[in-house]
């Protein structure tokens, strides 16, 4: 789960403000008050996948959100934020928590519910929105760096991509020689880990948390195994007598 943001619309151009909405969540109050603990906080710019970097959760630190929204000019400056309302766990009740933490940090949070079918058909068509609420699966590294955040992606249409024009000359170069450098999977590791770190600090998305499935089944039930993308396996699943 993650804010995508819309790097086309002022201030969310400025690195100081998507660093500035990292820091005034706290990730893990919501955790605790809105997913009862059973979310993990965000350590990647990815989902869990085979090879992912990892980092210390971004840190709650309102004053330092505060300060970064001064450097840069945009104390009161609106964000629109869009949501959907049960495409995912308790999606509305974090972004109205993310709302209110992002209003005392000092920005205008203009929270709007859509219902998930018009929230697909405004990722392809110009809206107004600026941030928005979505969650992705990652069981395949090298695909979803390159979907996120290699220029020739972000800088280009596509229906399955809400946050735009994030442009690293240095993250492309990393992510380019970590799809031809080799094909073990160790030696392109290097250039990955280096471009998630960029990543990270860029904050062109905010990583928020991944959320631990609860799946309940029966003895009689053989076969079923939870995948990583959230997707069910029933062609493999059988009941007996």
């Amino acid at each position: 789960m993650g804010l995508e943001l819309d790097l086309t619309k002022p201030p969310l151009e400025d690195v100081r403000v998507r660093q500035a909405i990292r820091y005034a969540i706290d990730y893990e109050a919501i955790n605790e008050g809105i997913f009862g603990g059973r979310a993990e906080i965000a350590v990647s710019p990815t989902g869990p996948a085979r090879g992912r970097a990892t980092f210390d959760p971004w840190p709650y630190d309102p004053a330092r959100a505060q300060e970064l929204l001064r450097e840069a000019g945009a104390v009161g400056a609106t964000i629109v934020f869009h949501s959907p309302r049960g495409r995912y766990l308790k999606d509305a009740e974090a972004a109205e928590a993310i709302q209110a933490v992002l209003t005392l940090a000092g920005s205008n949070v203009e929270l709007s519910f859509i219902e998930w079918a018009t929230y697909l058909e405004r990722q392809t068509a110009s809206s107004e929105r600026m941030m928005a609420v979505v969650g992705r699966s990652a069981p395949y590294l090298d695909f979803n760096l390159w979907r996120l955040f290699h220029s020739l992606t972000t800088t280009e249409a596509d229906p399955q991509i809400i946050h735009r024009q994030y442009s690293n000359p240095e993250v492309d170069r990393l992510l380019e020689l970590g799809r031809t450098v080799s094909v073990d999977f160790d030696e392109r590791l290097v250039y990955y880990d280096q471009a998630q770190e960029l990543m990270w600090e860029d904050s062109s998305l905010v990583p928020l948390w991944t959320i631990r499935q609860a799946t309940a089944t029966r003895d009689t039930i053989s076969g079923f195994e939870p995948g990583p993308s959230g997707r069910l396996r029933l062609d493999v699943t059988t009941k007996s007598q």
